[in-house]
C-alpha cells in the first residue's frame, strides 16, 4: 500500500471513529445514574457501578457487637439528615435518611449495632427455675462464682452443701353434726435449716450481670427456693424483672448514641 493510501485509511478510520463517538454518548443528570445513548436512540444503557469513577451514593451496611465502635462509624459518616432508630435489641442509623419529604434519598447506606446476650445472661435465664439437687446447685454456684454479689458464692454455696430440710405435714378435719360426716383437710410446710442451725437461708441473692455483650454489668434479684420432691430435696431460683433490665439497658445505651452522635434518635424501626 502506498503512502498516500495509508494516509487516506488513516484518515477514513479516523473519520469512523469519530462519528461512532458523535452517536454514542453519555449523559449525566443529577440525582439520575449515568446513561449512554446509541446510534439513533435505539436503546439506552445504565453505566455499572463499576465503570464509573465513584459510586454515586454509598451502599455499606456494617453491623456492630460494640456499643462505641457504632457510634464512631456514625459520626465518620453522619450529616445533618442522617437518624437514629432503636428496636427492642438493635440500634440502626440511617446515615442516608430523607432530607425532607421533597428530597428523598435512597437509605442504603446505614450502620446497625446488634445487642447480644451474654454467655453469662444466657446461662442464667436458660436454668432460671430448673430442679437442682444440691450437687449440682454447688456446682453451678463454683462454676458461676464471679456472678454473685450478696451473699457472695461462697455463702451461697455453704447454704447450698449444708442444707437440710423437712416437710411437715399438719391435717385438720371438721364433723358435720347433722350427718356425722368428717371432712378432711391438710396443710403442708417445708422448713429447712443450714449448717446445723448455724447459717442464715436467704430468701432473696443478688446477681451482677451483663444483659448483653460489651456492656457493664447490671444488678438482677433471684428469690432461692427449695423443696422437696419424691423424697429428694430439690433447689432452684428465679430472675426477678429480666425484661426490664434489658429494656434499661437499650434505653441507656439510646441515650448514649444522641448524646455523642447528637442525632435524632426514634424509638421503632423502619
Amino acid at each position: 500500500m502506498s503512502g498516500d493510501a495509508e494516509h487516506s485509511f488513516d484518515l477514513d478510520l479516523e473519520s469512523a471513529i469519530n462519528a461512532g463517538k458523535d452517536l454514542t454518548r453519555t449523559h449525566e443528570h443529577d440525582g439520575y445514574k449515568p446513561v449512554i445513548t446509541h446510534p439513533q436512540g435505539t436503546e439506552v444503557t445504565a453505566l455499572v457501578r463499576d465503570k464509573m469513577e465513584r459510586p454515586l451514593f454509598l451502599e455499606d451496611r456494617p453491623s456492630f457487637l460494640a456499643i462505641d465502635s457504632f457510634i464512631d462509624y456514625v459520626n465518620d459518616f453522619k450529616d445533618e439528615s442522617s437518624r437514629v432508630f432503636v428496636g427492642e435489641k438493635t440500634i440502626r442509623c440511617y446515615l442516608d435518611y430523607h432530607e425532607n419529604a421533597k428530597k428523598p434519598r435512597h437509605h442504603q447506606h446505614f450502620a446497625t449495632f446488634c445487642a447480644t446476650v451474654s454467655d453469662e445472661w444466657k446461662v442464667w435465664t436458660d436454668h432460671n427455675t430448673d430442679r437442682f439437687t444440691q450437687v449440682d446447685f454447688a456446682e453451678f454456684i463454683e462454676d458461676h462464682a464471679k456472678d454473685f454479689m450478696t451473699p457472695n458464692a461462697q455463702e451461697m454455696l455453704n447454704v447450698a452443701t449444708t442444707l437440710q430440710a423437712k416437710k411437715d405435714v399438719e391435717f385438720k378435719g371438721n364433723m358435720k353434726l347433722e350427718n356425722g360426716s368428717m371432712e378432711m383437710g391438710y396443710t403442708e410446710s417445708v422448713s429447712g435449716v443450714a449448717g446445723g442451725g448455724n447459717i442464715a437461708i436467704p430468701t432473696e441473692f443478688t446477681l451482677a450481670l451483663r444483659p448483653f455483650k460489651g456492656l457493664d454489668r447490671y444488678e438482677i434479684k433471684a428469690r432461692f427456693r427449695y423443696r422437696i420432691g419424691g423424697g429428694a430435696l430439690k433447689i432452684f431460683y428465679k430472675l426477678l424483672e429480666t425484661d426490664l433490665v434489658q429494656e434499661k439497658c437499650m434505653e441507656e445505651m439510646a441515650e448514649k448514641v444522641a448524646e455523642k452522635t447528637n442525632l435524632p434518635v426514634h424509638i421503632g424501626e423502619l
